[in-house]
């Protein structure tokens, strides 16, 4: 007895299947009509008079009352800690050697503009706000034009999604900035005491690396994770 397997047109109807059931992401759909797929034909070996929306509902059923919410959930959890973790093990280079010793030099250089000043809150307040203006031009102009993901496509992909989850952290950066060194505007006059200025130089370098990190780094990778994955998709 032949083998019963799904049509193309059937495996059309998963992937309309997942989107209706709030999968609308394709690359998530690729993994669950494999999924589905093999568990449907392996019900037909066993049940071969089951229909194809019988042995559907079946296989559907067993994802429980949630359905793919679980999946998804877990999917979008998995990519956002594989790019937080990469983003980590970016910073922790500058943390190593070759690249500490330019790490310390800078910490030691701003540490210097720090103990040259009396208006120290002025600086981190400077580093706030330029740091502000690069996120405005990196939105508006670098990433649309070097780093965004030109899909041939509609269809939508979680892992080009992924990116505004990630870059969370650089949005909130200067809030992060501005609640840790706790001043206001109208103390722009005030000076950190040594330890404050040790501490606000290697932080300030570190912020810096993690911007660098955010905006060039992780986009970068997952540009080319997306490429390496969906090629037919991707205007390059």
């Amino acid at each position: 007895m032949t083998k019963r397997t799904l049509t193309l047109k059937q495996i059309e109807q998963l992937h309309e299947f997942c989107t209706k059931h709030y999968v609308p992401y394709y690359d998530l759909q690729v993994e669950l009509v494999d999924h589905m797929a093999s568990a449907i034909e392996s019900r037909w070996e066993k049940e071969p008079e089951t229909t194809f929306d019988q042995a559907l509902n079946k296989v559907y059923s067993d994802f429980g009352k949630i359905g793919f919410s679980k999946v998804r959930m877990e999917k979008e959890a998995h990519l956002m800690k594989k790019y937080q973790r990469m983003i980590w093990q970016y910073v922790g280079q500058f943390y190593k050697l070759p690249k500490i010793i330019l790490t310390i030099v800078l910490s030691f250089l701003i540490f210097i503009l720090f103990r040259s000043t009396e208006k120290d809150s002025l600086l981190v307040f400077i580093f706030i706000a330029s740091v502000i203006v690069f996120e405005l031009i990196f939105y508006i102009y670098i990433y649309p034009k070097y780093y965004s993901i030109r899909k041939l496509t509609k269809k939508k992909f979680i892992m080009a999604n992924i990116f505004r989850n990630v870059q969370g952290g650089f949005i909130i950066m200067p809030v992060v900035i501005f609640n840790l060194f706790g001043f206001l505007g109208d103390n722009s006059s005030l000076s950190f005491p040594v330890w404050l200025e040790l501490l606000a130089s290697i932080l300030l370098v570190l912020f810096s690396i993690l911007i660098i990190s955010f905006s060039f780094y992780i986009p970068k990778k997952i540009r080319e994770h997306f490429k390496e994955q969906f090629p037919q998709f991707v205007n390059t």
